[in-house]
């Protein structure tokens, strides 16, 4: 399959980007970030995108702040483990638009 994908570099460039008006079907959000972290961005898309934050698939390389930990541990979102492979992200994406 093939993916038509927008990129963000940070927490500032997904929010603007999310506000956009361009609908998503699924957003993959790396944890940690420059400017943020995964569980920021989550708790905005909660707030404007309830449907969209529940289709979103994090991916951490292993490194956890005790609030990373805990939004994994807490909150049933799909998280990948880097490195993955495109089997695993496909896998994780096709699960997610069930």
């Amino acid at each position: 399959r093939s993916y038509d994908v927008t990129t963000a570099d940070g927490y500032g460039s997904a929010i603007a980007t999310l506000q956009s008006g361009e609908r998503f079907d699924v957003v993959l959000c790396d944890m940690m970030m420059l400017d943020g972290t995964g569980v920021d961005v989550h708790a905005w898309v909660s707030e404007h995108d309830p449907e969209l934050a529940q289709r979103m698939i994090f991916m951490t390389g292993g490194t956890f702040t005790p609030k990373a930990r805990a939004f994994l541990a807490e909150t049933p979102v799909k998280h990948l483990v880097k490195p993955f492979s495109l089997k695993e992200l496909d896998e994780a994406v096709a699960a997610v638009l069930r």
